[in-house]
């Protein structure tokens, strides 16, 4: 699990989920519960009252399971890339 503080010119700072993965041999065991508790312990020590996951439109398992932890869909959108040279 990879969690960081984020600063952003437009919004209060938070804590961002940047990847969370488990094996799927250990899957549906509480180890990604108990990752989001630690990073929410995490956020408390950085006096950080929201924690923020983004999530592929298609990843509908991963959906449920954040859901499952508490999370509440906030918004959709869309990312746009440019290639540099």
């Amino acid at each position: 699990m990879h969690v960081f503080y984020a600063l952003r010119i437009e919004s209060q700072p938070f804590c961002e989920v940047g990847g969370l993965v488990v094996d799927e041999a250990y899957r549906g065991k509480g180890i990604g519960k108990m990752l989001v508790k630690k990073a929410m312990e995490w956020c408390a020590t950085k006096e950080c009252k929201r924690l923020v996951v983004r999530s592929n439109v298609k990843r509908a398992d991963a959906h449920k399971f954040y859901e499952a932890n508490g999370f509440k869909e906030a918004k959709e959108q869309k990312v746009f890339r440019l290639l540099l040279p």
